[in-house]
């Protein structure tokens, strides 16, 4: 048997397949061992081994159309091996080739691998030894050979992906821009060079962002960009310009960016702007929608509300009219009686009145200004609104609220809106025989920004976990079907955002919700 059936007599039919079809045809011995070469047989074998002397080693590297499975160093002189196999390591065209040292014992074994020796064989085993090394060193030799295609396709794979990127980019539906920290521009995408408001990308680029926007206040765009530097967080707010006589509402979001992700500065500032047009106008039509959805919802308590009083006005009037029927004179005893009915008479249309007019101002259409308010004002406010819903009138309700110092900067309809929405879920969720609702109002800080916190703590059957990033999502609803739009958290989530506040939920499945309200506290 040759050297290469001994090699491949114990491999499937596979690896021989593709032994035979991708390694190179010779393999390059450097010594003079004959009586080696003539123990295995290697003239014989399929792959052809040339042997060389030491001298010779590069003049056959170079040979044109030569390419060598691997260098086999058998010289008798160990260091001179060693030398030999830094020598083709440092050479370029030799730096990958594999190499096989003849080595004496284990030390100059380490010696060898650390010279950057791909295998190496002991002189005294050599026959034993070198075809199973050259086989193990041709296979390592493939394997090289596949990963660097395969990075090759990697980098052709991140250069299409990059190209992707920057067409994706351009064919985003928002304005985007991006400034360094000098504030010029870098990159700017094709949406912001068409419209009205549209400049040119060539226009742009290296330029000051000052002077491309000179239409707006220098100040308060330094102040942007710099307050994103300096916090390294997102800034988003809302944004009117007047183009052909109408007015266009846009969402900004100015991202700080970093090239280099372990350093921790802010290198770039990204600014996005969506035009929110149609969604304010919808974001309006369903407020107003939802609203006049909770007028309904206190109809029915109102009107039962109304109708007891009502009822004690005409019976105390009927009173009044038997007496006067029986009676020629007014004894004291009986203007006592008129007094105590009058005064009746007088408290519960008074109380009828609170009642209408508070429903009233509720479902009266107000523009959305904000003025400064008290967050208890609020809420006992609220609570004067929905006191006459059945559940709340059977619960346990427990009201906590803070000395509270800061006013905040509200709409009150909008504002009110949201806590009789959230108070009437808390009724729906709980029992009616054991239910519990906790309102607590507390001075709170986030990331050094002081704010108003309100919770409404519920002891309800909870939301499960996999509803709780949904439930501000329009007709996303816990309550069974045809008992909720699913508008009401929707709707509240776009106040407060509107507000520049925070809306969460923390609940367990059996141990209830709390539902906070996180509005900014005005210095």
């Amino acid at each position: 048997m040759n050297l290469i059936g001994s090699m491949i007599a114990t491999k499937t039919t596979a690896q021989i397949q593709f032994y035979h079809s991708s390694t190179p045809e010779r393999a390059l011995l450097v010594g003079e061992n004959t009586d080696l070469v003539s123990q295995l047989q290697l003239r014989q074998m399929e792959c052809e081994i040339k042997i060389v002397a030491q001298e010779n080693l590069w003049e056959s590297l170079d040979e044109p159309l030569t390419q060598y499975a691997c260098v086999i160093l058998t010289l008798n002189n160990h260091s001179e091996n060693i030398v030999l196999c830094r020598q083709l390591r440092e050479c370029f065209d030799t730096s990958e080739l594999p190499i096989i040292i003849f080595v004496a014992d284990h030390q100059a074994a380490i010696e060898a691998i650390k010279a950057g020796a791909s295998d190496f064989c002991f002189f005294t085993n050599a026959v034993g030894e070198l075809p199973a090394r050259i086989w193990q060193c041709l296979l390592n030799h493939q394997h090289a050979q596949r990963i660097a295609l395969q990075l090759d396709e990697q980098k052709r794979a991140i250069a299409q992906s990059q190209l992707l990127t920057e067409k994706i980019v351009d064919a985003l539906p928002v304005s985007l821009y991006v400034v360094d920290r000098d504030l010029r521009i870098v990159a700017w995408n094709r949406n912001r060079e068409v419209g009205g408001q549209g400049i040119q990308r060539q226009q742009v680029i290296g330029r000051s962002a000052l002077d491309v926007f000179s239409k707006m206040p220098c100040q308060r765009l330094i102040e942007e960009f710099e307050k994103v530097f300096a916090s390294q967080e997102p800034l988003r707010f809302e944004q009117e310009s007047k183009a052909d006589g109408q007015t266009r509402h846009w969402l900004i979001s100015k991202i700080p960016m970093r090239l280099d992700e372990t350093n921790n500065d802010v290198t770039h500032v990204i600014t996005l702007g969506e035009e929110i047009t149609e969604q304010k106008k919808m974001n309006a039509a369903i407020i107003h929608t939802e609203k006049l959805a909770g007028i309904g919802k206190l109809a029915s308590g109102v009107v039962h509300e109304i109708n007891n009083p009502l009822a004690t006005i005409a019976a105390c009037t009927e009173a009044l009219q038997l007496r006067l029927d029986e009676l020629a004179a007014i004894s004291p005893e009986t203007q006592a009686d008129f007094k105590e009915y009058l005064k009746l008479v007088h408290d519960e249309t008074f109380r009828c009145k609170t009642i209408t007019n508070n429903l009233l101002e509720f479902s009266r259409h107000r523009e959305s200004e904000k003025t400064r308010l008290e967050v208890n004002y609020l809420i006992e406010h609220t609570l004067r609104l929905v006191k006459h819903h059945p559940k709340l009138k059977r619960l346990q309700l427990g009201i906590e609220l803070s000395e509270i110092s800061q006013p905040i900067n509200a709409n009150e309809a909008q504002i009110k809106q949201v806590f009789i929405a959230l108070i009437t879920n808390a009724c729906d969720a709980v029992d009616e025989v054991t239910g519990q609702l906790h309102l607590q109002t507390l001075p709170t800080q986030i990331n050094g920004k002081d704010f108003i916190s309100i919770e409404f703590t519920d002891n309800g059957l909870g939301i499960p976990p996999e509803m709780q990033a949904t439930i501000f999502e329009p007709f996303v609803t816990t309550k069974p079907f045809g008992q909720g739009t699913g508008l009401g958290l929707a709707v509240c989530y776009g106040i407060i955002s509107d507000h520049g506040g925070k809306i969460e939920v923390q609940s367990q499945v059996g141990s209830g919700t709390t539902m906070r309200v996180l509005l900014p506290a005005v210095s």
